[in-house]
């Protein structure tokens, strides 16, 4: 695998685990998916500049990596949505 297909796979994993901790324990769907959206990508850039040395284009990084990353958060705080209301209209 290239690098660049190694650190795609590796932001959309952390990317679907901190959303998945943020809209389990946070109530606000907006917030909770930009708020891990952030979280995620600040984790990937601080892993790879231990990994890899400094990015050159670090902002660019982020903006890019932080809309795919709240994207992912929204489509899984989406499934975590419909599951809670599932749950609770089953009790």
């Amino acid at each position: 695998m290239q690098d660049e297909t190694i650190g795609i796979i590796a932001l959309a994993s952390l990317s679907i685990i901190t959303s998945l901790i943020f809209h389990i324990f946070y109530k606000k769907y907006v917030n909770a998916s930009i708020a891990s959206g952030v979280v995620a990508i600040t984790i990937f850039l601080i892993i790879s500049h231990i990994a890899k040395g400094p990015e050159k284009f670090v902002l660019v990084a982020f903006f890019v990596g932080g809309i795919f990353s709240i994207l992912i958060s929204l489509i899984v705080g989406g499934v975590i949505y419909f599951i809670k209301k599932y749950i609770q209209t089953r009790i």
